[in-house]
């Protein structure tokens, strides 16, 4: 989920938005008080379908309005957006899911509606972390088992997205991205495997048979892979074995970034 963002132009609003795990998708949130102030553009009149959550009116809406083929007009397109809207009192609600993929199929009309109700009516306890998700290093470590590498020099623009753990590799991969995530920004990713661990992935088993340039990461061993597209590095610590890849930068600041990781 990212943060919450409270708006100043739009007081007594807060928005919530959560992505799709490994991009292509958006759900957002947003309530606010008072007046309706719902944000997402009006819908095609024939498209809005009066629904009731619970006790209270709403509407639900599939499609969104596009532009095709550099066309100076927009059409309605009958897929790929779901809204659903609802007030209650003085409080309006409005759930937007902006993603037309597999994952999220299964988030139809019915279960908009459920998990509307389950918003206003039926909180859900505080869910433990996620291994597939883990929103930060602090939830992420007792997963591990060990002593996370974290790199203190990122390319510029960069943050820490989330970090994921896999059991049956006993694996962890940390996600660095844009910021800016709609814009489908390049990545830069951190996978760290105990050396006694390595034998269960056969990709990184034999890493020092890799192509690549022989360079020092911190006194270790390393190997440099890089082309237009980007380049990484593959060594092992004291304890891991490292592998840092990305979309963007040189080989003078993968080792920066590599080397950072103390």
């Amino acid at each position: 989920m990212i943060p919450a963002e409270v708006s100043d132009a739009n007081p007594g609003m807060i928005m919530l938005r959560y992505d799709l795990i490994g991009r292509g998708g958006y759900l957002y949130f947003t309530q606010g008080i008072g007046a309706q102030g719902f944000l997402s553009n009006p819908a095609q009149a024939s498209a809005i379908e009066p629904v009731m959550v619970g006790q209270n009116p709403g509407e639900y809406v599939m499609g969104d309005w596009v532009i095709i083929g550099g066309q100076n007009t927009t059409i309605w397109l009958p897929c790929c957006r779901a809204r659903l809207r609802w007030t209650e009192g003085d409080r309006w609600y409005e759930l937007d899911k902006e993603a037309s993929m597999p994952q999220v199929d299964y988030m139809t009309r019915d279960v908009m509606i459920q998990m509307a109700l389950s918003l206003v009516y039926l909180p859900d306890p505080i869910q433990p972390p996620r291994a597939d998700y883990l929103a930060s290093l602090d939830e992420a470590a007792p997963f591990a088992g060990f002593t996370i590498l974290a790199p203190t020099v990122l390319p510029q623009g960069f943050t820490f997205w989330y970090a994921s753990y896999d059991k049956d590799l006993s694996q962890l991969k940390l996600n660095y991205s844009t910021s800016n995530r709609e814009q489908q920004g390049v990545t830069m990713v951190i996978v760290e495997t105990p050396l006694d661990k390595v034998s269960l992935n056969p990709g990184i088993k034999d890493w020092k048979k890799f192509e690549g340039e022989k360079v020092d990461v911190n006194g270790y061993p390393a190997i440099y892979f890089g082309d237009a597209s980007g380049g990484g590095l593959n060594w092992d610590t004291a304890d891991l074995h490292i592998t840092l890849s990305a979309d963007i930068g040189t080989r003078e600041q993968m080792l920066e970034i590599g080397r950072s990781m103390k």
